[in-house]
């Protein structure tokens, strides 16, 4: 039985602090700690996510 994905959810960016739809849909690999990557629709840094932690890259 496979886990439902969250889809588009609203979050901080904690580059620029305002609220921007994150798509957790980007699952790159599970060896990766499930690693996510987005870009933050108002200040367009990417960055990566392993399990919800903010990294920027």
């Amino acid at each position: 039985m496979k886990a439902k994905n969250p889809g588009p959810q609203l979050m901080d960016c904690e580059i620029c602090g305002k609220k921007t739809v994150h798509d957790f849909s980007l699952d790159l690999d599970e060896k990766l700690n499930k690693l996510r990557t987005w870009t933050c629709h108002h200040c367009k840094n990417r960055i990566s996510t392993p399990d919800g932690k903010f990294e920027p890259n």
